[in-house]
């Protein structure tokens, strides 16, 4: 099984070309490697830059910081505000509400109005490109897979017309078999994308929650066990992982119902305009009496010509 690549096999997937990476060409190497032995720690490729722990964690803790920060700013600017009346050489030392001056209020309890910055923004700014890109992906897929069954028709339609031209069949055969494997090849990018963002999300968080762990004070470690934080890391931050890939189905979904009630309603409005045409006919008894009275005229005409030859061929 010959491979013929000239990148560096430290990188396949960084220096590939675009329809090499559309493709998944560049794993080749590596497959065939595995057809020949079993796989060893190098036989694999290195890791990307943009998928390391520590270039991730970087990234996490630049926006992280800036959610505290505004976190902060909010909770500072609720929690000392001075009081409302302003004090001056000519204010009285006493109001006849009993209140006394020179001094300030005491601060207030923290209002319950300021949230908490929130993991799930930070992991948008942070992937929200990558994000973005498997939703357009996503779409020319849902796209692309009514297309299939509009030239399965038309290829139906063509093998019931015996007078059809031959190149109006071929061209519905290859549209079919191009509809079909766009569609493949854009749902093959579309799960390479959204699982690359799902791992990148769990390396984040677990490196974020063990960063955190170790940071931890004595009070803080007796409210969480080390269990815990194992199950953390280990299973709710892979939920994470788990769940990116169906995301966009919760408005990919909808879209594909509404294209299909699109295509449909055509030819259930038709059976609708047929069934209330059918129910406005209505048959009164004076109508169907003078059919039968036309009938028993056209019969008996019909038997007084009988008669008539026969007389005549007497």
């Amino acid at each position: 099984m010959p491979w013929h690549f000239e990148y560096t096999e430290t990188h396949p997937e960084v220096s590939a070309s675009f329809p090499n990476r559309q493709l998944l060409w560049w794993f080749g190497p590596l497959v065939s490697r595995a057809y020949k032995k079993t796989l060893d720690i190098d036989d694999l490729f290195e890791l990307d830059d943009g998928l390391k722990s520590e270039n991730l964690m970087a990234q996490w803790e630049t926006e992280w910081n800036k959610a505290l920060k505004d976190y902060e700013q909010r909770k500072q600017a609720h929690s000392f505000p001075l009081d409302d009346n302003i004090l001056d050489e000519k204010s009285p030392l006493l109001l006849n509400n009993g209140k006394n001056y020179g001094t300030r209020s005491k601060p207030k309890v923290q209002n319950d109005d300021d949230e908490l910055p929130s993991i799930i923004a930070v992991l948008w700014r942070l992937f929200k490109w990558e994000l973005i890109g498997g939703s357009a992906i996503k779409f020319l897929s849902d796209i692309i897979q009514f297309a299939n069954p509009a030239f399965l028709s038309l290829l139906i339609t063509f093998t019931e017309n015996s007078s059809a031209p031959l190149y109006e069949g071929l061209f519905y055969s290859a549209g079919l078999f191009v509809s079909a494997m766009l569609r493949s090849l854009f749902m093959n990018n579309y799960f390479t994308v959204m699982f690359r963002v799902g791992t990148k999300i769990q390396s984040t968080l677990t490196a974020a929650v063990y960063n955190k762990a170790l940071k931890l004070s004595s009070s803080s470690r007796r409210l969480k066990t080390h269990g815990e934080i194992v199950n953390l890391m280990a299973i709710d931050v892979d939920r994470f992982r788990l769940i990116t890939p169906q995301l966009q189905q919760y408005w990919s979904s909808p879209l594909q119902l509404d294209m299909d009630i699109v295509k449909i309603m055509p030819q259930g409005l038709n059976n609708y305009d047929t069934l209330k045409l059918h129910d406005s006919i209505i048959f009164e008894p004076s109508s169907t009496e003078n059919i039968r009275n036309y009938n028993e005229i056209i019969d008996a005409g019909a038997d007084v010509l009988t008669q008539s030859w026969l007389m005549c061929c007497e």
